[in-house]
């Protein structure tokens, strides 16, 4: 029996000109948690110290969606500005 194309999430940070990194994940949860890593490493180095705690604040809520468009919003008020680029496309049919 032929399947559809299995999904994946894929997630582009860059500054414009340069790709910072790229993660991917069979689930737009598991996606948010590999973001969430993301965020948590750089937040105190990229935002704000107030916002930094609220990025990390929400993550220790399990808030981790919350945290990273918060994140994504606040990053380059004080340094370089980041964007994040999701998409949802196929991989193919099942084997």
């Amino acid at each position: 029996m032929r399947q559809g194309p299995r999904l994946v999430y894929v997630a582009v940070v860059h500054t414009g000109g340069t790709i910072c990194r790229i993660y991917a994940a069979p689930t737009a949860e598991q996606l948010a948690v590999r973001l969430g890593e993301y965020v948590r490493e750089n937040a105190t180095y990229q935002l704000w110290p107030a916002d930094a705690d609220r990025v990390l604040a929400l993550l220790e809520a399990d808030r981790t969606q919350d945290a990273v468009d918060f994140y994504f919003a606040a990053v380059g008020l004080r340094w370089d500005r980041e964007q994040l680029i999701v998409h949802q496309t196929g991989l193919g049919p099942e084997a």
